[in-house]
């Protein structure tokens, strides 16, 4: 614990198991790829978003096709619940139900919720005219029934600035209140990622916020997100439809921080032009002291630190050669 630098970013490709009787498209053993951060007391929702770029650019630069990325946030459904009176130990129930969606139908769905949860008829109805609206460029109707809170103001703006932008070529985000994740442990938002025209492959990609999980081994709070790529369900969509792969390289690695909370807007838009150019770039998730975000940035042993200063200058610096270099503006700003 002492030896990690917080938050604490994880990857790894590893087989894992599943305890239940295996069927087409779901193994007993398989193998995904796993990224992860983990924060020391508290983590920004912030990162729930690098999450999903990370799931976002790995399958967009595949580029074998098109994906859906179907994100919603429990605490979005627990509202709902709440607005239907669901008691709150029954929240978790109420949520397996609703995953099954895809499995059961509208009608199964709304049945389950009344025989087996006790919402009334018009309850089940209005919840399961919720969850089918695949709403993409309006939240305004989850709004008037959501309860304010940081984590989901923060869900919702970056959703609309990262979510709904044109910065990936193969992946479409959309809102899906049916998306719930039927593992306890998440707490937050949660996706599941669609391979459009190969629907019947099932996700090939999920994952969420779970913010007490890996306080689970140790008496410190450890809130996280991640998310996870089935290679062995991607593959076998590849293999079957004899789609080749290329090898992309490898490029520079940077950091992005800012002074000023409005500043974020513009640390993403250059995020997307150097990631468009194939390089490696972290954006700070909130304001942070440039102390803070150097010492970062050192310690994931980043190429260089781009700080946007408060004039609206860029300034650039090698964290190998410690040299540094001002640009008037990101449209000067070159590698």
């Amino acid at each position: 614990f002492g030896d990690l630098t917080f938050p604490f970013k994880r990857y790894q490709i590893q087989p894992v198991w599943r305890g239940e009787r295996p069927q087409k498209g779901r193994l007993r053993e398989f193998y995904q790829a796993d990224v992860d951060i983990i924060g020391n007391g508290d983590l920004s929702a912030g990162y729930d978003f690098e999450t999903l770029d990370v799931i976002a650019n790995t399958l967009d630069n595949l580029n074998i096709g098109q994906f859906v990325i179907k994100v919603n946030n429990r605490e979005l459904l627990q509202a709902i619940l709440i607005s239907l009176d669901v008691p709150a130990e029954r929240f978790g129930d109420t949520l397996r139900i609703i995953d099954k969606l895809n499995k059961i139908g509208s009608q199964g769905v709304e049945n389950g919720l009344v025989e087996e949860i006790g919402i009334s008829r018009e309850g089940a109805i209005k919840m399961v005219d919720l969850i089918t609206k695949k709403m993409d460029n309006s939240l305004l109707e989850i709004l008037k029934i959501a309860y304010k809170s940081k984590a989901l103001t923060i869900f919702i703006t970056d959703y609309l600035s990262i979510g709904l932008s044109s910065k990936y070529s193969n992946i479409t985000f959309i809102l899906d209140l049916s998306i719930a994740r039927g593992l306890d442990y998440y707490t937050g938002m949660v996706f599941e990622t669609e391979f459009v025209g190969y629907e019947n492959y099932g996700s090939v990609a999920s994952g969420g916020r779970y913010e007490n999980l890996a306080g689970e081994f140790t008496n410190q709070k450890l809130p996280g997100v991640g998310g996870s790529i089935g290679l062995s369900r991607l593959f076998t969509l590849i293999q079957n439809e004899g789609i080749e792969l290329s090898d992309p390289d490898k490029k520079t690695s940077q950091y992005i921080t800012y002074f000023e909370g409005t500043q974020k807007k513009s640390a993403q838009e250059i995020a997307r032009d150097l990631q468009s150019q194939g390089m490696i770039v972290e954006v700070a998730p909130e304001v942070i002291k440039l102390d803070k975000a150097l010492k970062y940035a050192i310690n994931k042993e980043m190429d260089y630190l781009l700080i946007l200063e408060e004039d609206g200058r860029i300034t650039r610096k090698d964290l190998k050669t410690r040299e540094q270099v001002t640009f008037l503006s990101k449209v000067d700003l070159n590698f």
